[in-house]
């Protein structure tokens, strides 16, 4: 039987089709590029879009990155780094060099359009900035922002630790901002622009700081009740953390101020806690309770969070700092995660390898153990100490490792397998889960692309100085 449905009728549907559609459950990811050979950007866009990944985080405004998401549909949030807050907060003309940069120039040609829909201004930033310079940074990026038809509507944010929040005997609802007076400044900033409130939720950090911290607290597949408040059972410390951030902005007089959760994750290396295990048992609860829609106790719902992070990062800090990523240095996938959809993690494609070569210790003895510390001084060597994925070797195996490390890090170059006491083989020397890298080829257009990043920061940096 045909039935005809009126135009009030048909528009009706339509807008709850839509609602439906911009309702679904969203996984987002963190992509740093403190890499020293990083992947081919349109390739990690392609493993983005197979794997349901459809809004990614960045700490930067990266080329590179940027130009491999237009016209991908990926909803982006592009950050500003820290050491550039106090140059934007004491100039408009500045800011509106920033904006024109790095957020218009993406947005000018619809079909190659990077949907940009957030600007993280600092990342943590409280931490090494001045109050009065993070809110003068916000305040002039987000007049140029206004300034402009097409990045009005691009909303400004701030990540911040989750050690901004406090609360009575670790109940959520008796949550409280530690500087409660610095943090009015800021909140107000954020609702006069209708922004959202960014933090990020390392329960994993949590762990590690508090030798008395429950370690089955900080995932999400327990049923134990570990805290109580006000008729809510708390079974996980994302939970609870998030729900005290919401007691926060609502003693603070903004109850229903949106929240992002910037950065949540797990890392698998460089501490006894920090193994792919864990890290699959914390992301695959996180990618299921965005899936559920069921929210916190305090704050149902759908919620926007990203995973930290997209991949291991070698010039970051040396220990668990540099093993956040949910891939490997090459796009490998690390652990069987399961996504939206129940698909598991597809890897990155088109990778391409530098040859199956090694660099490994000789041997040779006498002196060996001095070397092994000079050559840690130049490349990261944590995994071998206590926690490491790798400290079970013997002294040789050690020195293999650091050796390889450096061949690796220089494109297997002669002359960086230690004359003296290296040796090159074809046989990959791994052992077990302690993994001898192979360095990959950097793909020339992304070494083109890392030339022109830094040749924009130059001129922004000289733009912004000289004005």
């Amino acid at each position: 039987m045909l039935v005809r449905l009126d135009f009030s009728t048909t528009l009706s549907l339509l807008l709850l089709l839509l609602l439906v559609g911009s309702s679904r459950a969203q996984v987002g990811v963190n992509w740093g590029t403190q890499v020293s050979h990083p992947l081919h950007a349109p390739s990690v866009v392609k493993m983005l879009q197979k794997n349901s990944f459809t809004r990614v985080k960045m700490f930067d405004t990266d080329a590179s990155v940027l130009h491999a998401l237009a016209g991908s549909n990926i909803e982006v949030m592009v950050g500003i780094p820290n050491t550039m807050l106090e140059t934007l907060s004491s100039s408009m003309h500045a800011a509106r060099n920033w904006v024109e940069s790095n957020v218009t120039w993406y947005l000018k040609y619809p079909k190659r359009r990077v949907d940009i829909r957030y600007v993280a201004v600092g990342e943590e930033p409280l931490h090494d900035v001045r109050l009065d310079a993070v809110v003068g940074a916000v305040k002039n990026i987000r007049a140029a922002l206004d300034k402009q038809t097409r990045t009005r509507d691009i909303k400004t944010t701030i990540p911040f630790s989750a050690g901004i929040v406090t609360s009575n005997s670790f109940t959520p609802s008796t949550g409280n901002f530690i500087r409660p007076d610095e943090m009015k400044t800021i909140l107000e900033l954020l609702s006069d622009s209708k922004s959202p409130f960014t933090v990020n939720i390392h329960p994993f950090i949590s762990s590690v700081k508090d030798p008395s911290f429950p370690l089955d607290f900080a995932f999400f597949d327990g049923d134990f009740p570990f805290q109580q408040d006000q008729g809510n059972n708390y079974t996980n410390a994302f939970d609870a953390i998030f729900d005290t951030v919401v007691s926060a902005l609502k003693q603070a007089g903004f109850p229903d101020m949106p929240i992002i959760v910037g950065g949540t994750g797990w890392p698998t290396d460089c501490n006894l806690q920090a193994n792919p295990q864990n890290a699959e048992r914390f992301n695959q609860g996180l990618v299921k309770r965005i899936e559920s829609s069921r929210g916190t106790p305090l704050r149902p719902g759908q919620l926007h969070a990203y995973i930290f992070s997209l991949v291991d990062e070698d010039r970051k800090k040396p220990g668990y700092e540099r093993h956040w990523g949910i891939f490997q240095y090459d796009g490998t996938r690390k652990y069987g995660l399961t996504l939206l959809g129940a698909r598991e993690l597809e890897n990155v494609p088109d990778v391409e390898y530098m040859p199956a070569r090694w660099c490994v210790s000789n041997d040779a003895t006498d002196g060996l153990e001095q070397r092994i510390n000079a050559t840690c001084q130049q490349v990261d060597c944590s995994p071998l100490f206590e926690g490491g994925s790798c400290n079970f070797l013997t002294v040789s195996e050690r020195a293999s490792y650091a050796f390889n490390s450096n061949y690796q890090l220089n494109d297997q170059a002669t002359s960086s397998c230690d004359p003296e006491f290296g040796r090159v083989v074809r046989d990959d020397p791994s052992h077990g889960n302690c993994r001898f890298m192979r360095q990959i080829v950097v793909n020339s257009a992304e070494r083109e692309r890392l030339c022109r990043n830094v040749l924009a920061f130059v001129w922004l940096t000289l733009s912004m100085l000289f004005i």
